[in-house]
């Protein structure tokens, strides 16, 4: 699926026809990887992760999207944490496909970021830039808004 062009870009201007639905924000707190499970038993046993799915969680905790992140996101990617543990114990493609869609989610790669219409804006104290690319399209949408103006000078 293609993402739609940004609404200042698109040919036609038509107003959307989706009502958005706006919430309040709770940003959720960050669990820890369970370090015990339940077998279908009922039978309590220690889960010992692999060290390629730790890093993959703190990969994602560190991440800049963990910071919006709600109770609900968060319980998202524990469930997603299930199946990086599958795909890194036997690395198995059906659990590779499962993690990569979820990780879509979230906006993984640049690709899912461009999706969810997430961008790096520029923020000084980190010293983030706005990529070159996202800065040459906004020259270009500047020049297409206000190619038809003439200017008009005293004779």
């Amino acid at each position: 699926m293609v993402a739609p062009k940004p609404r200042n870009a698109r040919a036609r201007r038509n107003l959307d026809t989706h009502q958005r639905i706006e919430l309040v924000f709770e940003p959720g707190e960050q669990p820890e990887l369970p370090t015990v499970s339940v077998d279908s038993d009922g039978f309590l046993h220690e889960i010992k992760w692999s060290p390629l799915t730790v890093d993959w969680w703190n990969d994602w905790c560190s991440s800049p999207q963990a910071r919006i992140f709600s109770k609900s996101d968060w319980r998202s990617l524990l469930t997603t944490a299930i199946v990086a543990e599958k795909f890194y114990r036997t690395w198995e493609v059906k659990y590779a496909t499962e993690l990569r869609n979820r990780e879509a989610a979230f906006g993984a790669t640049p690709i899912d970021r461009l999706k969810l219409r997430m961008a790096w804006h520029e923020d000084a104290e980190r010293g983030l830039k706005v990529s070159e690319a996202e800065e040459r399209a906004r020259q270009k949408e500047a020049r297409d808004r206000y190619a038809g103006l003439k200017v008009v000078g005293e004779e």
